[in-house]
């Protein structure tokens, strides 16, 4: 009902107490006296008047840190005032007159009885869970956060400055990048995180723009929006990891290749990559049939086989050429592959020493059984 009502009213809230950690596990795992809720300040009015209406009595008063209120069947409610920045960080008044500051980050939500739920996130519950004496309760809690970390991947959705992410594994000081590429979306890592969590590696996966949670949004997957995009998701992660691997896709390749090329990674995967998308724009020039002055004067157009020319993108292309790549990588290639000529991959792999496996038979789109086979035997080895 409380969720319900707060979704009915749009306020942003996330669940956070026990009910939070049951959210995170999956599951109610015990008897709570009452249900914990962060939430937007500049709705606290509202919220309060609604719980009035619906029989809530406030019985602690502690405003502007938190209110509690009761009602004789639905039980208790204890709610927390937080001021959110633009950026996503948080604060909440304490007792004293100061502040608690929290990150982005811990806000983050979680499959609880077949429905998504805002919650507060693994981290952020570890260190609420700290600095005062744990009752046997939040003892417990915190065990079996653990335990659901050994026991399953941990998959944390957080937001990256608005970018959508997952956070697969559990707590490690080991990370892979994933970067998917076009038409797909960041829940397609969930393959590679089975076989990279074997090896103790957690892995972040986010949506370009135009994909996944982001296809309504005012932001086309352009290479310049893209290359900003990575580099916001690798300043998020690069002084939370020791240890830093990349994992990139087709397109997602080409970007990361761009916007990483003074990153040093300490090993990179890349499938069916696009290492020279000027020469792809200028195949599809040919299989469109249009010049390079055609396009300029036309700023765009649209081709038969469903992709569209830009002007403005070709010119970003020319004028930003991927260089140099330091960073020891391994590349899995399909024979028949359209979209990036094997001479194309030749002269990438020469140039940065690159470790080069080449499918028979397979295409750009790796995709049939034998296909995935193939590729799940491949990252297997590397990974390892």
């Amino acid at each position: 009902m409380i969720l319900d009502m707060l979704e009915e009213l749009n306020i942003r809230y996330w669940v956070d107490g026990g009910w939070g950690v049951d959210i995170l596990i999956g599951e109610q795992t015990r008897e709570h006296r009452d249900v914990d809720i962060d939430f937007d300040a500049t709705s606290e009015t509202i919220l309060i008047d609604k719980l009035e209406e619906l029989g809530y009595q406030i019985t602690t008063d502690w405003r502007p840190a938190r209110v509690e209120l009761s009602h004789p069947i639905h039980g208790h409610i204890d709610i927390h005032p937080l001021i959110i920045s633009d950026s996503g960080d948080a604060k909440q008044a304490d007792l004293e007159g100061g502040w608690y500051h929290f990150k982005a980050e811990y806000f983050s939500e979680a499959l609880f009885e077949g429905r998504t739920i805002p919650c507060i996130s693994l981290e952020a519950q570890r260190i609420f869970h700290s600095g005062y004496e744990l009752r046997e309760v939040d003892k417990e809690d915190l065990k079996k956060l653990e335990e659901m970390g050994k026991s399953k991947p941990v998959q944390e959705k957080i937001r990256i400055n608005n970018i959508p992410a997952i956070l697969y594994g559990s707590a490690s000081d080991k990370l892979y990048l994933y970067v998917h590429g076009k038409y797909s979306r960041k829940e397609e890592a969930e393959h590679f995180v089975n076989i990279a969590g074997r090896s103790g590696y957690q892995v972040l996966s986010f949506d370009l723009s135009e994909h996944g949670e982001r296809t309504s949004e005012p932001y086309p997957c352009t290479v310049q929006n893209s290359v900003h995009d990575l580099k916001e998701v690798y300043s998020f992660i690069k002084n939370k990891y020791n240890n830093i691997s990349l994992y990139a896709c087709s397109i997602g390749a080409y970007f990361s290749l761009l916007a990483y090329r003074d990153i040093k990674f300490e090993k990179c995967l890349f499938l069916s990559p696009i290492l020279d998308m000027k020469r792809l724009i200028q195949n599809m020039m040919k299989w469109s049939n249009i010049s390079e002055e055609e396009l300029k004067e036309k700023e765009e157009h649209e081709t038969s086989f469903g992709e569209t020319l830009s002007w403005d993108y070709y010119e970003y292309v020319r004028n930003n050429p991927v260089g140099k790549w330091d960073s020891p990588t391994f590349i899995l290639y399909g024979e028949n592959d359209s979209l990036t000529e094997k001479y194309v991959l030749d002269s990438f792999a020469i140039q940065n020493g690159c470790t080069v496996d080449i499918m028979p038979g397979g295409e750009h789109y790796f995709h049939t059984e034998e296909q995935l086979n193939y590729l799940e035997n491949w990252l297997e080895n590397v990974i390892k």
